[in-house]
């Protein structure tokens, strides 16, 4: 990935996060529930305990919080509800929970909800109706309510809770009716489909992988930049916390082994990547990691999905597995579509997903492939990666970067013949129009295809300025023939180069390394044979020098350190005369 878009999506995000609400994150712990949302700015805040069971957080400047997410992360045990009222988020607890807030040095405010002991009974609300405010021993009998019963900790549904009419005789006036007190706003239940069961503890999967698996993985993999960056704050440092959100990101975008690795730096767990990870990517099952068909669709298919898919297979709802699979996006489909098959032939349910997605809406996969499959086997392959360069040429079209890659992947398994000669001149003719010339010549180069072929796809195909660049790698595999051909003259004159196809064609013979045949003639005086260089005729100076080096390496040196002396300096002054001669003779007039 480069750095650069990276840095500058960091730099631009306190900005545009001012513009919409802030996404709030949660996370589960052993003993705490987390919230985390983003501040540009340092925020104060204070906290209020209404109750055990209720925190209202006030924050100064208030921040306007998306909290549509923050339930896909954590049961609703610690935190039963979250709202944002004006004055405050107000936090509704299950428990008499300790919440502490701070603010980490990437500005990101931080709200824990640590476990704490049971709920009290929530005391009654105050009796309003009295002019003074008299305990309610000393209230006159006519004046004197009686005390309205505490709410449960877990009330019931209003459906449920019979009302009986107050009773006229205690003095209760009658326009007064005995109401439910609850610890808790009423919500109406959310509307689920018959066939789905409660969720159990042990099913928390359920609910991160149908999230994951419903996402398009194009448009995952498009996110993945933006969620690396996250993992750095405005200050480019890193941030843990950051890295369970692009694990996520990987899974969506079907890297199963990648967001494993991610999700091991991590300073928190994440037992939902896991076998997630390993079913996307064909992994065996990491130990400790039990699935129940039973929790739902999204966990059935991850269950198929591994090594052992028979286990629990009696506990599935086979038709949410239908309705779920048919949701999938058709990229995830198509990704698990051979494995699920084989998955469900082992429990005898093979037939299971007959025409889910059977006739998708993909015009623009139906023009690559048409009725091409590759089933797997490398013949079905090689004819199917073929077909699809053949049409792209035809169209003179590049190829797709997925396609080239998977043909020369393939190109190994092909044995020395006519098929491998047509499928290189198809690939080297696709690798030509997807402008890559370093490719298209290598397969020149190594003898693979002939460069004539080669040659008209270039000069017949290609823009001037693109074919230029092909005919500079590939002339010295050209015949002169080719070299003199009628339509460079044209070509290079469209680019601004009139002269350069004559310069083009200007040697008989094609380029090629020198190959060294016979030992090429030497000088003498330069390949230092002074013996030869003494006996020349045609060297006079050089000889005389030549002679002189010839005769003091022949003559031995004196055993006397002051004989040795002078002899080396008599020898030196005479050489020195004979190189200066030269130097005059042979310096250019």
């Amino acid at each position: 990935m480069r750095i650069a878009p990276v840095l500058a999506t960091l730099a631009v995000l306190p900005v545009c996060a001012l513009a919409e609400p802030v996404r709030v994150r949660s996370g589960e712990h052993d003993t705490f529930s987390r919230l985390v949302f983003p501040s540009g700015e340092p925020l104060e805040w204070t906290i209020e305990r209404p109750w055990a069971g209720e925190a209202r957080i006030a924050f100064a400047p208030s921040p306007d919080l998306d909290l549509a997410e923050i339930f896909l992360r954590i049961p609703r045990t610690r935190l039963r509800d979250v709202t944002q009222a004006p004055e405050a988020v107000i936090l509704d607890l299950g428990c008499n929970c300790p919440v502490e807030v701070s603010q980490i040095g990437s500005g990101h405010i931080v709200i824990d909800v640590v476990d704490g002991d049971p709920l009290p009974k929530r005391p009654a609300p105050a009796v309003v109706g009295s002019v003074l405010p008299l305990p309610y021993e000393l209230l006159p009998m006519s004046l004197a309510f009686p005390r309205l019963p505490a709410a449960d900790p877990e009330p019931k549904r209003p459906a449920t809770q019979k009302v009986e009419a107050p009773d006229e005789s205690a003095g209760i006036p009658p326009q007064v009716r005995r109401m439910e007190v609850r610890d808790r706003p009423f919500v109406l239940p959310e509307t689920k489909a018959d066939s789905e069961a409660p969720l159990a503890a042990s099913c928390d999967l359920e609910v991160v992988a149908t999230e994951i698996l419903l996402r398009d993985p194009n448009e995952a993999f498009g996110e993945l930049e933006g969620a690396m960056a996250e993992v750095l704050d405005g200050e480019d440092r890193f941030e843990p916390d950051r890295l369970i959100d692009l694990a996520e990101t990987y899974l969506a975008a079907g890297f199963g082994a990648e967001a494993l690795q991610i999700a091991d730096q991590a300073d928190r767990s994440a037992p939902h990547i896991p076998p997630l990870a390993a079913a996307l990517d064909d992994l065996p099952r990491p130990d400790g990691a039990e699935l129940d068909p039973a929790c739902g669709p999204a966990t059935t298919l991850v269950t198929l999905l591994d090594t052992d898919p028979a286990k629990g297979w009696e506990r599935a709802d086979r038709k949410r597995l239908v309705e779920f699979v048919d949701r999938l996006p058709l990229e995830r489909w198509r990704d698990l579509k051979g494995r699920l098959g084989a998955r469900l032939a082992l429990v005898g349910e093979d037939d299971l997903l007959t025409g889910i997605h059977e006739d998708p809406e993909t015009p623009e996969l139906q023009v690559a492939v048409d009725d091409v499959t590759a089933a797997g086997t490398d013949a079905d392959a090689i004819t199917a990666v073929r077909t699809i360069l053949s049409r792209a040429n035809e169209e003179g079209v590049a190829s797709e970067d997925i396609h080239l890659v998977n043909a020369m992947a393939l190109r190994g398994s092909i044995p020395p013949g006519p098929e491998k000669a047509q499928f290189d001149l198809t690939l080297a003719t696709a690798f030509a129009l997807s402008r890559r010339p370093v490719e298209t010549v290598g397969f020149v180069a190594d003898g693979s295809v002939p460069a004539d072929p080669v040659f008209d796809v270039v000069v017949g195909r290609l823009e001037p300025a693109v074919a230029a660049e092909f005919l500079a790698r590939l002339r010295p595999y050209l015949t002169p023939e080719r070299r003199a051909d009628p339509r460079l003259q044209p070509l290079f004159a469209a680019i601004g180069l009139p002269d350069a196809a004559a310069r083009f064609a200007g040697r008989a013979t094609p380029d090629r390394p020198r190959e060294v045949t016979d030992e090429p003639a030497t000088d003498p005086w330069l390949a230092r044979d002074l013996v030869q260089v003494a006996e020349a005729e045609d060297a006079a100076i050089r000889g005389e020098v030549a002679a002189a080096i010839v005769e003091r390496n022949a003559t031995p040196m004196p055993e006397t350190d002051l004989a040795a002396a002078e002899r080396v300096l008599r020898d030196s002054e005479r050489l020195g005369a004979l190189l200066a001669d030269l130097l005059d003779r042979e310096a250019p007039s």
